[in-house]
């Protein structure tokens, strides 16, 4: 348990050190503020979510229709991959 609390707690650091301000005269950037990395981060992570929302749960609900995930193998080298396929919903 210590090291569970010991790791929850680096990560915790590493996720707010980069916003705390730097000392003066050690800010790499002339124009833009300090934090803008971290936010431009987590902005490219909440787009990524806002994707799979519409595309994986919103859009099969209006379109009546669920994603399978099917494995296929390829015929020349044996490779498998897995795509995703729309079925449409039975209405009952």
């Amino acid at each position: 348990m210590p090291i569970v609390i010991f790791f929850m707690l680096s990560n915790t650091y590493l996720v707010a050190a980069p916003f705390v301000p730097p000392e003066a005269g050690q800010n790499i950037y002339e124009t833009l503020p300090y934090w803008i990395h971290c936010v431009v981060g987590f902005a490219i992570i909440g787009a990524g979510g806002v994707y799979y929302l519409v595309w994986a749960i919103i859009l099969p609900k209006i379109g009546k229709y669920e994603l399978i995930r099917e494995t296929t193998v390829d015929e020349i080298d044996g490779w498998e991959s897995s795509v995703f396929v729309k079925k449409p919903l039975v209405s009952k």
